[in-house]
């Protein structure tokens, strides 16, 4: 029999279906989400970047810096060819004293991909 002095522990009360269904899909928006992007990320990874991406442009952009020349406004990136292996590429660019367009390639260097200035045409 038990004491009537114990109090008996009270189970809590089951949230309401509607705040069940909201949290479960909630938590499962985030994760079609996360998938999503760690998807599009791992594809990244092992393809090279277009042409006109924002890593290959950056890239040209930090080749301008390292040179010590301002930075350019590039526009009209293409690729001109492609293999496998490499995209060769061309963006015209302007500085404040100069116009031209130059070539440059995408290519693999062991696991990473590499961008290179191989023409200038002022």
């Amino acid at each position: 029999m038990s004491d009537p002095a114990t109090p008996v522990a009270a189970t809590p009360a089951a949230p309401p279906k509607w705040q069940t269904w909201l949290t479960r899909g909630v938590g499962i928006a985030l994760f079609v989400v996360g998938t999503a992007l760690g998807s599009v990320k791992l594809v990244e990874t092992f393809n090279l970047p277009s042409c006109d991406s924002k890593r290959s442009l950056d890239v040209i952009r930090a080749i301008f810096k390292e040179k010590e020349l301002p930075e350019p406004t590039l526009t009209a990136a293409k690729e001109v060819g492609s293999t496998s292996d490499e995209k060769t590429c061309s963006v015209s660019y302007k500085l404040p004293d100069e116009t031209g367009t130059l070539d440059y390639r995408v290519f693999w260097e062991g696991s990473n991909a590499k961008v290179q200035i191989t023409k200038v045409n002022s």
